[in-house]
């Protein structure tokens, strides 16, 4: 690929961000394959390939670049459609449960206060089961958020694969 062909690429792929940061990130570009092919005396091929991916360069600098943006090919867009809308049902489920377990902890530590002057001993096993799922929330709220990006970019990256296996 050479050096016009890779900064379009960039280009394409920065999207979402203010005019000066693109120019100034496509700057950057541009003055590295220069130096290097001057400084180094190698090609602008050897030195484009040395620096990865545009993908991969995409999202080091741009927070708003999405992989499934590149993908061209209408079956892929059609599997990616139907896999997202289930991750979102997935992930809807998934908030749907933590929110359930959230009601369920509030319940038992407000009945457990609530029956602590009458009923001692049953009180504290209300409060002890309310801590119990309150620790639990407090490890699945984070545990879930990290697991559907997970799947999401893994997704992602097969459908990127599968688009290019495709053609």
């Amino acid at each position: 690929m050479r050096k016009e062909e890779f900064l379009k690429g960039l280009n394409k792929r920065l999207y979402g961000l203010k005019k000066t940061d693109k120019e100034d990130i496509l700057n950057y570009y541009q003055e590295l394959i220069e130096d290097k092919v001057e400084n180094e005396n190698i090609t602008e091929e050897e030195v484009i390939n040395s620096l990865g991916s545009l993908d991969d360069i995409a999202k080091r600098v741009n927070p708003n670049f999405e992989v499934s943006e590149q993908i061209t090919n209408p079956v892929v867009k059609v599997v990616y459609a139907i896999i997202l809308f289930g991750i979102v049902i997935g992930t809807i489920s998934l908030f749907a449960s933590i929110v359930g377990l959230a009601v369920a902890t509030i319940f038992l530590l407000v009945s457990g206060l609530s029956a602590i002057v009458t009923e001692f001993y049953s009180a504290l096993i209300w409060l002890g089961a309310g801590l119990i799922l309150l620790g639990i929330l407090v490890i699945a709220v984070p545990a879930s958020i990290k697991l559907v990006k997970f799947i999401k970019d893994s997704i992602n990256y097969l459908m990127v694969w599968l688009n290019k296996k495709l053609g």
